[in-house]
């Protein structure tokens, strides 16, 4: 844009330039810069944002040190809402079953999942079943119990194998 400005000058000045002249030297200058790979290059102001712009995006992506997200706060819970929800987190009676309670003006259903009164029904409850059944105790097994199933299923396999051996079964 220069060279150009450059020759408008000298042709003010009283210099003699074509049209065709002017346009042979800007596609001369062209092709040299072109060349020269300086054609659109960057200014110096242009390049620094570039670099820090660079550098931002590399902050950006590269893992600050500290507390990851999904780590537990390290605030002690506050003791007046453990004390004002505990009621929550205790299981129905046979006589509540299925039913709801309402507290605070608040409609509350009983959740298998959470194991707790919760504003949404068990039906509409988006967590995944709990791997281990403790919400029915009824069919919970003592250890002596589970180690004599077992121990009687270890007799009857035994059984099985030296029957199977003798031409037994």
């Amino acid at each position: 844009m220069e060279y150009i400005e450059r020759q408008k000058e000298k042709y003010d000045e009283g210099d003699a330039i074509t049209v065709s002249v002017l346009m042979q030297s800007a596609l001369n200058k062209f092709m040299d810069r072109k060349r020269d790979n300086k054609w659109q290059a960057p200014s110096a102001d242009e390049q620094k944002i570039v670099a820090l712009t660079a550098q931002v995006e590399k902050l950006k992506k590269t893992k600050t040190p500290g507390r990851a997200r999904n780590q537990e706060s390290t605030r002690a819970p506050n003791r007046r809402d453990e004390e004002k929800f505990a009621w929550k987190k205790v299981k129905p009676t046979a006589s509540e079953k299925g039913k709801t309670k309402t507290m605070n003006e608040k409609v509350y259903h009983w959740c298998k999942k959470h194991v707790a009164w919760t504003l949404h029904s068990a039906e509409k409850c988006r967590l995944k079943e709990p791997e281990t059944i403790e919400n029915e105790p009824e069919e919970e097994l003592t250890m002596n119990q589970a180690m004599q199933a077992i121990l009687d299923g270890a007799d009857d396999e035994s059984n099985a194998s030296v029957g199977s051996q003798t031409g037994q079964e």
